[in-house]
C-alpha cells in the first residue's frame, strides 16, 4: 500500500463527533426561534393587558389609585423594553452582520509556491482546496466558510487564513501539519455546522444582553420585574446550547489533531502546537513588542518585518508563555480541549518531512504583505493609543 493510501485509510478510522450531540445542538436553532418568539409574545400580552388595566383605571375615577397607575406603568414599560429586546435578538439571528478580519487576500496565481503547498496537503486529507487565502496580522490558524471582508476586498467560499506572526516561526513540516489540522475541518463539515448554529448565539446573546442592559437601568422593581423571567430563560437556554457546542468543538479539534499526525507526523504536529502556543502569546506581551519596536529602524519599517527578525531572541518568552498554557486546566465552556490534553492525545506517528525551512519563505511578497498590515497595525496603535493586544482589534 502506497503512503497515500495507507494515510487515508486511516483518516477514515478516525471517529467523528457524535452525531447524537449534533443533532440535539441543530435542534437548539428552531428552539431559539420558538423561545424568542415566544418570549416576544408574553412581552406583547403583558402590555396589551397592562394598557386595558390602566385603561380601565383612568376611565372609572371612582378607582383611580396613582400609585396603582404609576406601578403598573412601570411593568408596562419594562415590559416593552423586554419585547424590544427579543425583536433585536431575532433580527440580529436572521441578519448578518458583515465581517471583518485584519488580513490581506493574497492571489494565488502570484504566490505559485505556497498555493502548490496548500494543494498538496489538501490533496492529503481529501479536501476541496480554499477558495480564498487570507495572509492575517494576528497569530491564529483558521477555516471558515462564507464572506469576509479584508484590508485589500473580500473573501469568499472556503477561507483559509494563515497568521503571518506565526508563519514566521514553523518550519514547512510544522506547517504542513497545521494546515492537515485547518483542512480537517473542512472534510468533516465543521464549518458548514458552525454556520448553521451561529444563529443561536446572534440571536440569544443579542436578546440576553439587551434584556440585561434593561434591566440594570430599570429604576425600580416593578419596571425590572417583566423581564426577570424571559432573562433567566434565555439565560439558561445559551448556557446549555453553549455546552453542548463546546462539547461538539472540543470532539472536532481532538479529530482534526488526530488526522493532522496521521497526514503529517505526531511530533511536526506537537512542535507546531508548541511553538503557536508560546508565539502567538509572545505577539501580544508588551516586553515583546518593546523589543519589537526597538528594532524598527530606517531599513526595518515594519512591525511584522521587526517581530520576524527579533523572533529568535524572544525563545526564552515564548517558553514561559507555553509553559504557562500547559499547565492551565481543561473548560468545558472553552471551544478547545487544554493543551496538556491535546499534546497528550495526538498519536506519535512518524512525520512525513523534515523540511525546515520557515514557512515564511513561501511567501514571494512577503515584504508586501508586512508592509500592508504594518501600516493597518501602525494606524489603529495611533488611533487606540493602547498595548498590543488592543491594537488589532
Amino acid at each position: 500500500m502506497s503512503e497515500s493510501n495507507w494515510i487515508q485509510s486511516e483518516i477514515k478510522k478516525v471517529s467523528s463527533p457524535s452525531q447524537f450531540f449534533i443533532f440535539l445542538a441543530l435542534l437548539f436553532v428552531p428552539g431559539m426561534y420558538l423561545l424568542l418568539l415566544a418570549s416576544a409574545a408574553i412581552m406583547l400580552g403583558i402590555v396589551a393587558l397592562l394598557g386595558i388595566a390602566m385603561y380601565a383605571l383612568i376611565t372609572r375615577p371612582g378607582y383611580l389609585s396613582i400609585r396603582l397607575l404609576i406601578i403598573l406603568g412601570l411593568i408596562l414599560f419594562g415590559a416593552l423594553t423586554g419585547f424590544i429586546a427579543v425583536l433585536k435578538g431575532i433580527v440580529a439571528s436572521l441578519v448578518r452582520s458583515r465581517r471583518f478580519e485584519p488580513a490581506v487576500r493574497i492571489p494565488v496565481s502570484s504566490e505559485l509556491e505556497l498555493s502548490r503547498f496548500v494543494t498538496s496537503i489538501c490533496n492529503t486529507v481529501g479536501s476541496l482546496p480554499p477558495n480564498s487565502i487570507l495572509i492575517h496580522a494576528e497569530p491564529t490558524f483558521y477555516v471558515t466558510h462564507g464572506k469576509i471582508d479584508v484590508l485589500n476586498g473580500r473573501a469568499n467560499g472556503r477561507i483559509l487564513a494563515l497568521g503571518l506572526p506565526l508563519m514566521s516561526a514553523l518550519t514547512k513540516s510544522e506547517f504542513s501539519a497545521v494546515l492537515a489540522h485547518e483542512f480537517a475541518h473542512f472534510t468533516g463539515g465543521d464549518t458548514v455546522y458552525s454556520s448553521f448554529v451561529l444563529p443561536v448565539y446572534a440571536g440569544t446573546i443579542t436578546a440576553g444582553a439587551s434584556i440585561a442592559e434593561s434591566i440594570k437601568q430599570s429604576e425600580s422593581f416593578s419596571q425590572s420585574l417583566p423581564l426577570l423571567l424571559p432573562h433567566a430563560i434565555i439565560s439558561t437556554f445559551f448556557r446549555i446550547f453553549h455546552y453542548l457546542d463546546m462539547h461538539i468543538f472540543r470532539a472536532r479539534e481532538k479529530r482534526a489533531d488526530t488526522i493532522a499526525a496521521i497526514a503529517a507526523g505526531g511530533g511536526a504536529f506537537k512542535l507546531s502546537l508548541m511553538k503557536i502556543c508560546g508565539v502567538s502569546a509572545t505577539f501580544w506581551d508588551d516586553a515583546a513588542n518593546r523589543i519589537v519596536s526597538e528594532a524598527m529602524n530606517d531599513q526595518v519599517t515594519s512591525h511584522y518585518s521587526a517581530f520576524r527578525m527579533v523572533l529568535p531572541k524572544l525563545t526564552n518568552l515564548a517558553n514561559e508563555h507555553f509553559k504557562r498554557k500547559y499547565n492551565q486546566p481543561e473548560d468545558k465552556y472553552d471551544s478547545h480541549p487544554s493543551l496538556k490534553s491535546r499534546l497528550d492525545s495526538i498519536p506519535n506517528t512518524p512525520n512525513r518531512s523534515d523540511d525546515k525551512t520557515l514557512a515564511v519563505t513561501m511567501l514571494a511578497h512577503l515584504e508586501e504583505y508586512e508592509n500592508q498590515l504594518g501600516s493597518f497595525y501602525d494606524t489603529m496603535k495611533k488611533l487606540n493609543n493602547v498595548g498590543a493586544q488592543s491594537v488589532i482589534r
